[in-house]
């Protein structure tokens, strides 16, 4: 009943983001790149 009720509650996000699929991939991509190119230049 929680889960239910829950998905009731965000009904509208949840099917908006099928309308509008946006990921944060990229912008995890480029902090991945980021936080390795630090730990070469620090040497680590």
């Amino acid at each position: 009943m929680k889960m239910a009720s829950t998905i009731r509650a965000y009904k509208t996000y949840i099917l908006a983001w099928y309308d509008h699929y946006i990921t944060y991939g990229t912008i995890e991509g480029i902090n991945n790149k980021i936080k390795v190119l630090k730990r070469q230049i620090y040497g680590f």
